[in-house]
């Protein structure tokens, strides 16, 4: 019996590999999260990557901020999930430098975090 190669990652992006391997596990591929402790990617995401608080969130929840990825991979991830998950239009792209500035803003509570930015975005909706 013959059996067919391993699977590989060829073909994927750098930044595609890198969230299977630290996102996916919680967030799904798709980007849909685990109710009630891992959020889906598309109730917020659009507005909260177009917002400066909303960015810094998405740099410093623990799983971001924490993972072994540089500055740069961890951007290239945010981006990964911004255009091809989330599918944000006209958003700016993370940058290392962005990760690097508020990276290190350790997130205490991320479900409070997470209601206080949808509660400004009921009164004050993203363009």
């Amino acid at each position: 019996m013959v059996c067919p190669p391993a699977a590989t990652a060829a073909g994927l992006t750098k930044a595609q590999t890198d969230y299977m391997l630290q996102c996916q596990g919680c967030h799904q591929a798709n980007g849909t999260g685990m109710a009630p402790q891992t959020p889906n990617f598309h109730e917020y995401g659009n507005d909260f990557m177009h917002m400066p608080e909303g960015r810094q969130y998405w740099i410093s929840v623990p799983g971001a901020a924490n993972s072994p990825l540089t500055d740069g991979e961890l951007a290239n991830v945010l981006n990964y999930i911004a255009t091809d998950i989330v599918k944000v239009k006209n958003h700016t792209l993370f940058t290392a430098d962005e990760v690097q500035a508020h990276r290190g803003k350790k997130m205490t509570n991320v479900y409070a975090v997470r209601r206080q930015l949808a509660a400004k975005l009921a009164t004050h909706p993203s363009p």
